[in-house]
């Protein structure tokens, strides 16, 4: 590929235009960084976050073809049968046919005629280029009758020498009654980049033999002609071949003038078609001579002689035959891993920016639709020799996810004729949310009882789900005082209950805890302060504690915290615990202290008022006798759940359907309904005639508000049916209770299809153009009329 002097070169103008007529897409040219690219019908190149990427996987290649379009011929009794346009339109149909070429024209490049050519073009070198300025993969000359005036010509030959495109393909026709194309083309422009001093050589006749040039396959010239091999042998009719080639650059002869008897010192004379490789440093382009435009059809009914001809041009091109061998490739083995849950196709485009043939070329891949895993994307035509770094555009990462991307960490050494492998690796990943922490200052007053305590802290948060929990490590406090420890990567935005674990008390002592129950507010970045105090406190003489451990089980969509008490009845007094608070489900425990040692008491609890339609479920009084402290502590377990209550929808069916239609007639109901764990399951009622029934649907969530749908069984042929009437649209759904919808349905009979008359044939009118014609015509008419009156009258003289 040839280099481009930056990225955004890959964008080019529409296909199928003129370029004089191309500084009329200024306009569009101007629009190329706004994100969308014009390249040919039907494809865009869109700009997705930096990701430049053609939707089709294809590379274009970008063909200009120019040339002798006179009407002049020497056949025919006018000398007007548009032979020279003939073959520039044959040629131009077989390039637009080959796959993927974006195909410009430039026409009327003959000298001026009054007759043939009233209005020639003026060729200029820009012209030469595409509209971006970056160069065509191959530009097409054609030359007949008239062939090319000088000035045109002198343009076209300084553009093969600058190298402005990667290739130029010369048929410059000296037929019996053509121009002198290959004195004033073919010898000059391949002199001016050669040193081989070539020259017109012999016509061969035309005849079965003469008709038919076959291609070079001897060693010298395997490279270039390795595009050729589908056009093998290459017809040709009435044209004049070239002396003074060397045997490499051969790549047709003539059928009865073969390679080993027209060659002396490794010089070819009478050539039918030969070939130039661009230079490594692409000073100058690719060239491809042969001095007959038969090669693209022949006879009156324009037979295409040369089928695989276009395609094999626009191959060579790109190919070892216009490079001669002298360029290398860099193959880029790109390994492509994504996480579960996300799918290609990711778009990637490669660059190499390479020191040859100047400082800073560079070349670019197609950009190529991949999926997970190991897939390989070549850049190609690098300069031999040429240091090139690799870099790469890619689709933009989804929200919420990152790439890791993998580039090798020195420039690759280009190998002419070989293919130098790298390896890229792109990483999908997902971005870490915005987090903060809680910072727990915990106060602790150890009574001098203990050498250690040791303690952990929880959250429960809200994001980035209901009832997230997050915990700190451990902390182990020796001495009173204060100390801290934080829970972290909690998302940033959360709000959070925080509650403790701690160690059991040593025997004789309980925990007197002072846990703060207000929420927490994260901060990204941050560390929130939060503060609790635990105090060591000794039991009462002779009495011991009663440890109430709790396990709490809510639905997930309740996320608030329940303020939870016990107390013991042990006849002689009744003592409490302090207020146990928790949030979503878990375990936690507090003692009831100072209960007399050998009490025998009844723990009970004291629940919060459950949120609108839920309740608890109660659990039974628990029984414990109190011991004595030195051996150990009375436990006794409490297992709440809190329940969602639930109610019925009950869907009232009014069915119509035409007199003599039976059933059955099987509807289902289902129902969507919000701030719930699942839907309910959908229910069925049958009917088999007009006629008014109901169906409950049970255990539906209480406070859910919930859109019946209706799901119709097919009507019978020649019925449909009418759209169903559903009362009200939408229900919230009471505890322990009904809640009514009205649905109905009826069936009618189907409204025969109806054809539309054919629409009348219009008459034509006149537009206003032709009556203001006809207007000026009748005008005429009747001044005439009135002119010949007045002479008639003259004559007759006066009466």
């Amino acid at each position: 590929m040839a280099p481009i002097s930056n990225q955004n070169e890959m964008a080019h103008q529409v296909a199928n235009i003129r370029i004089s007529d191309k500084a009329s897409y200024a306009p569009l040219a101007r629009r190329l960084s706004r994100g969308i690219w014009v390249l040919a019908a039907g494809v865009v190149w869109a700009s997705t976050s930096g990701i430049t990427h053609a939707q089709t996987t294809a590379p274009i290649k970008h063909v200009l073809l120019i040339g002798d379009t006179s009407t002049y011929s020497p056949i025919g009794p006018t000398n007007t049968d548009n032979r020279s346009l003939d073959y520039f339109n044959a040629a131009k149909a077989q390039l637009s046919a080959v796959s993927n070429v974006q195909l410009d024209t430039i026409e009327h490049l003959e000298p001026l005629d009054a007759t043939h050519n009233p209005s020639p073009t003026s060729l200029t070198p820009a012209q030469l280029r595409m509209g971006d300025g970056s160069k065509y993969d191959a530009i097409i000359v054609m030359a007949t009758y008239k062939g090319i005036e000088a000035g045109n010509r002198a343009v076209i030959e300084q553009s093969i020498i600058n190298g402005d495109a990667k290739s130029f393909f010369l048929f410059p026709d000296e037929c019996s009654s053509c121009a002198s194309n290959v004195q004033d083309i073919s010898v000059p422009w391949v002199n001016a980049i050669t040193n081989w001093n070539v020259s017109a050589g012999i016509s061969p006749g035309n005849n079965n033999v003469s008709s038919y040039a076959d291609l070079n396959t001897s060693p010298a010239a395997q490279s270039l002609s390795s595009s050729f091999g589908s056009v093998n042998p290459l017809f040709v009719w009435d044209y004049k071949a070239i002396n003074g080639v060397p045997e490499a650059n051969v790549l047709y002869m003539p059928r009865e003038y073969p390679l080993a008897s027209s060659t002396q010192n490794g010089i070819v004379n009478n050539v039918a078609a030969l070939i130039v490789p661009r230079s490594p440093t692409e000073a100058h382009a690719c060239v491809f001579v042969i001095s007959d435009v038969n090669t693209w059809y022949v006879g009156a009914n324009q037979t295409v002689t040369n089928p695989n001809l276009a395609g094999a041009l626009i191959d060579a091109a790109n190919s070892a035959s216009c490079s001669g061998g002298l360029e290398g490739a860099i193959q880029i083995q790109k390994t492509l891993t994504l996480p579960a849950g996300q799918a290609g196709p990711i778009h990637a485009q490669f660059f190499a920016t390479c020191d040859k043939p100047q400082a800073g070329s560079v070349f670019a891949s197609t950009s190529t639709a991949l999926n997970a895993g190991t897939q390989n994307i070549t850049i190609s035509n690098l300069p031999d020799g040429a240091q090139c770094t690799i870099s790469e555009q890619m689709d933009a990462a989804p929200a919420g996810f990152q790439w890791t991307q993998t580039l090798p960490t020195s420039p690759a050494t280009v190998i002419a004729a070989q293919t130098v492998n790298v390896a890229v690796t792109n990483v999908l990943t997902p971005i870490a949310p915005a987090t903060g922490s809680i910072r727990v200052n915990k106060t602790m007053a150890l009574s001098g009882q203990i050498a250690s305590t040791t303690m952990r802290f929880k959250a429960t948060c809200d994001l980035p789900n209901a009832a997230s929990s997050y915990e700190s490590s451990d902390l182990v406090m020796q001495i009173d005082g204060t100390q801290s420890t934080d829970i972290t990567s909690i998302p940033a935005g959360a709000q959070c209950t925080v509650s403790e674990t701690l160690s059991a008390p040593p025997t004789g002592f309980y925990w007197q805890q002072n846990v703060p129950t207000t929420p927490v507010s994260v901060s990204a970045g941050t560390a929130v302060p939060f503060d609790i105090t635990n105090t060591l406190q000794p039991l009462a003489s002779n009495t011991g504690a009663i440890r109430v451990i709790k396990n709490l089980t809510v639905p997930a969509e309740v996320t608030s915290s329940f303020d939870l008490r016990f107390s013991a009845d042990c006849g002689s007094a009744v003592y409490a615990s302090a207020p146990l608070t928790m949030t979503g489900n878990g375990q936690q425990w507090v003692d009831i202290p100072n209960v007399p040692v050998g009490a025998q008491c009844t723990v009970s609890e004291t629940l919060p008022t459950a949120p609108i339609n839920y309740a608890w479920l109660i659990v039974p009084n628990q029984s414990a006798t109190v011991t004595d402290p030195k051996t150990g502590t009375v436990s006794v377990t409490f297992n709440n759940q809190l329940t969602r209550g639930s109610g019925t929808i009950r869907i009232q069916k009014q069915l119509v359907v035409p007199t003599g239609v039976q059933g059955p007639f099987a509807m289902q109901f289902s129902a969507n309904c919000s701030n719930v764990a699942a839907q309910p399951p959908p229910v069925t009622l049958t009917m088999s005639a007009s006629g008014a029934q109901s169906v409950d649907m049970p255990g539906v969530p209480a406070g859910a508000t919930c859109a019946i749908s209706e799901q119709l069984p097919s009507a019978p042929v020649g019925m449909a049916w009418a759209v169903p009437g559903i009362t009200p649209q939408s229900v919230t759904v009471p505890d322990n209770a009904s809640v009514v919808v009205d649905v109905a349905n009826e069936m009618k009979v189907s409204p025969p299809v109806v054809t539309d008359p054919p629409s009348p044939t219009p008459v034509p009118s006149l537009g206003p153009l032709a009556l203001g014609g006809l207007s000026m015509a009748l005008a005429g008419l009747g001044a005439l009329r009135q002119r010949r009156q007045r002479i008639t009258a003259a004559r007759q003289g006066p009466r």
